[in-house]
């Protein structure tokens, strides 16, 4: 397994709509575990160099603070483990242009690497 990166790479944004809102008008956990999953599998796809790689394992994942309708979240992403088939990335979500930039969501998701047909392949 080789050293962790603390270097932060930006992977997204995303604003919060009506669409994204639970009955309590707060953002809807569904909907942050995918779209740290998609930021996550994008940062992924870009340091393994494999388009065909899997979600194998998604950490707790804490929600520090609610998210309202219209903030805007940022999704960033480093790697923490990287094994010889998979890569393990932490994706911390913050709200930007708000009076309080804070961080709202933490998790670490695990992917594999893999050929066309499902089989593990080292990256």
């Amino acid at each position: 397994i080789k050293p962790s990166s603390k270097k932060w790479i930006f992977e997204g944004r995303r604003v919060v709509t009506y669409a994204d809102l639970n009955p309590q008008h707060t953002l809807f956990g569904g909907k942050m575990v995918q779209w740290m999953d998609e930021a996550a599998a994008i940062y992924g796809i870009c340091q393994m160099k494999n388009k065909y790689i899997v979600t194998l394992r998604i950490t707790e994942l804490l929600f520090k603070h609610p998210v309202h309708l219209h903030d805007v979240l940022e999704f960033r992403c480093r790697s923490i483990r990287r094994g010889r088939t998979s890569l393990t990335i932490e994706v911390k979500v913050t709200t930007i242009l708000s009076k309080k930039n804070q961080t709202v969501c933490t998790a670490e998701f695990q992917f594999v690497a893999v050929t066309q047909q499902g089989k593990s392949l080292p990256w």
